[in-house]
C-alpha cells in the first residue's frame, strides 16, 4: 500500500505540468484538489482486497494499514522539517531527510 500511496500522491497532484499518460493522468490530477484522496483510494482498493482472500482478512488489512500510516508519517515529516530542501523534489525519490 505504501508504494500504491506514493502512486496515487503523484497521479493526483494537481500542480504537476508534465504527464507519462496524458488523458488518465490530466482527468485524475483534476482530483487532486480533494484533501486526502489518495487515502481514500488507497482504502477503497484494499477492503475488497482483503475480503477476496478468505483467512488471511486481518493480515492484509493490517499491512494495507500500516503502510497508509507509514506514508502519512513520512510525508508529513518531511513537509514539516526545518531542514526541508528548497529545490522541488520528485515523489519518485523520498524527500525525507534525517
Amino acid at each position: 500500500m505504501f508504494l500504491a500511496m506514493v502512486a496515487f500522491k503523484y497521479f493526483f497532484n494537481e500542480r504537476k505540468e508534465r504527464h507519462w499518460i496524458h488523458y488518465i493522468e490530466k482527468q485524475l490530477s483534476s482530483w487532486g484538489n480533494i484533501e486526502a484522496i489518495e487515502i481514500l483510494v488507497s482504502i477503497l482498493i484494499l477492503l475488497p482486497i482483503a475480503a477476496l482472500i478468505p483467512g488471511h482478512q486481518y493480515e492484509i488489512l493490517s499491512a494495507g494499514i500500516v503502510g497508509i500510516v507509514l506514508f502519512v508519517v513520512i510525508h508529513e515529516l518531511s513537509h514539516h522539517s526545518p531542514n526541508r530542501p528548497r529545490v522541488p523534489c520528485s515523489l519518485a525519490l523520498p524527500c525525507f531527510y534525517i
